[in-house]
């Protein structure tokens, strides 16, 4: 059974998680993804949207608002592994 990449081509990191903004992976899970089993990925895959809901959830807590400057201000805005790979329109 072949998993897709969950990449959005996002690739904008969360500073304190390290998580992607985009697919919710970390750069490690993204340099590897090739290589890991399907079983892994999987697992990885049901991970990410809980991720991603965590992530969400501090943008829509004004309690967190503070928080959240915090964190999206020094986003590193960088291609990942899997972004690199992928032909660029011309």
């Amino acid at each position: 059974m072949k998993v897709v990449s969950p990449c959005t081509d996002v690739c904008q990191f969360d500073p304190r998680k390290k998580w992607c903004l985009g697919c919710g992976r970390t750069t490690e899970e993204i340099k590897t993804w090739r290589k890991l089993s399907p079983y892994h990925r999987t697992s990885i895959s049901k991970e990410l949207k809980r991720r991603l809901d965590r992530l969400k959830e501090v943008d829509d807590d004004p309690s967190q608002q503070k928080a959240q400057s915090i964190i999206l201000r020094p986003q590193v805005q960088s291609r990942c592994h899997s972004c690199l790979l992928r032909p660029t329109a011309s």
